[in-house]
């Protein structure tokens, strides 16, 4: 199953899976944009809530499963900036 195609939810995911996505990459949940990479690792440290794009809602609580299920975890911004956490 593939969160790139399918609504999941962050619990479902098996550990088990051995197809790991190669990069999962978050944005702003509720519209929340972001012009300063520095803006958007304050808010994801903070515990605030971004999403999967094309998936479900995640925050730093989710970072342990995010990582079993791919190497490279990123969030976009809007000027195009890239921050890997």
């Amino acid at each position: 199953m593939s969160i790139l195609y399918q609504p999941v939810t962050i619990n479902n995911i098996s550990e088990e899976s051995s197809n790991m996505v190669q990069c999962i990459t978050l944005q702003g949940a509720y519209g929340r944009r972001y012009k300063e990479p520095s803006k958007a690792l304050k808010d994801w440290k903070d515990g605030k809530d971004f999403i999967i794009v094309l998936g479900p809602y995640c925050s730093i609580r989710d970072l342990p499963d995010l990582k079993r299920m791919s190497n490279e975890i990123v969030i976009r911004c809007d000027d195009g900036s890239i921050i890997k956490l």
